[in-house]
């Protein structure tokens, strides 16, 4: 348990710019998408 939470921030941070990047593509469909309607 111990070795994981140490493990965690740093996994955090290299999946960081990963994460955000998928965040934002999601964001941009999920616009689209409901903008399809109007």
């Amino acid at each position: 348990m111990r070795y994981n939470w140490d493990r965690a921030p740093a996994a955090f941070e290299r999946h960081r710019k990963a994460l955000a990047a998928a965040i934002l593509i999601a964001g941009g469909v999920g616009l689209m998408l409901a903008a399809v309607p109007l």
